[in-house]
């Protein structure tokens, strides 16, 4: 069935029409990897694709949602079978490349929603550069970020980061066929200090991103052995819930005009 929310779906005509000052165009953005035995190889791609279709369709007048962009940078995970990663030059290229098209056809406000946390610089660069080339403004959002504190309180493990706790859960909802129970594994092993460890809520002063092999075994940094679907449900909804408030207060932010103060 046709969903006019749905960039995919509309005509040519039909893109030319919309409400181009009143709309958001989010651009999902995740990778291919391991996800340790478990867990599918897409579990960034699905995670962050239903969120934002989830959230899309909540408030479909108000949001286009744009085909994914399935591949990012993981090459510090290429040491595992399975990943596919795209180099940072042209992965910014690629991405603010869309981004500017999108610009092209007058879309003023773009949302890129990264389902992979090694994209983040890469997609700052990219929205930056559009932001340059254009009148747009492009911001850039790992949802998880908003349920920071829901995710301690729901979740029982200290250390949400890789093919977890988290993260399975989310899949057990979304899609429990796609997860192999028994394969589930608690591996924290990597180096922590008092300045430097993994989590996707709490981020340590010091940041680097280590070869993945050289802290896992399996792939997975943290308990996926605690994953429930009930806990993925209250996190899903909680995470769309955050993300129909975000798209509210970023479709009508004002964009003022810029000023030559030479």
């Amino acid at each position: 069935m046709k969903k006019r929310f749905l960039y995919s779906h509309l005509t040519w005509p039909e893109i030319r029409d919309l409400d181009k000052e009143n709309i958001v165009v989010i651009q999902p953005f995740a990778a291919i990897e391991d996800h340790g035995p478990h867990l599918p190889v897409e579990t960034d791609n699905l995670l962050i694709n239903e969120i934002c279709r989830a959230t899309a369709e909540k408030i479909p007048d108000h949001v286009i949602l744009m085909p994914i962009i399935p591949y990012g940078y993981v090459e510090h995970h290429m040491d595992f079978p399975g990943p596919i990663s795209i180099s940072a030059h042209n992965l910014i290229g690629y991405l603010s490349d869309a981004l500017i098209s999108l610009t092209r056809h007058g879309f003023k406000r773009i949302l890129v929603a990264n389902g992979h946390g090694s994209n983040r610089p890469f997609m700052d660069v990219a929205a930056r550069i559009v932001m340059e080339k254009s009148e747009a403004i492009v911001a850039t959002l790992t949802p998880y970020s908003l349920i920071k504190k829901e995710i301690k309180e729901i979740c029982e493990s200290q250390f949400i980061s890789h093919a977890e706790e988290m993260e399975t859960s989310l899949v057990l909802y979304l899609d429990k066929s796609l997860v192999d129970e028994s394969k589930a594994v608690k591996e924290i092993d990597f180096p922590i200090s008092k300045f430097h460890w993994r989590s996707l809520v709490e981020a340590p002063p010091l940041g680097f991103m280590d070869r993945w092999s050289r802290i896992s075994k399996t792939g997975v940094v943290g308990d996926a052995t605690l994953a429930t679907r009930e806990k993925g449900e209250k996190l899903f909804q909680l995470i769309v819930e955050r993300m129909v408030e975000l798209i509210h207060d970023f479709r009508t932010r004002e964009i003022r005009p810029k000023v030559d103060l030479h």
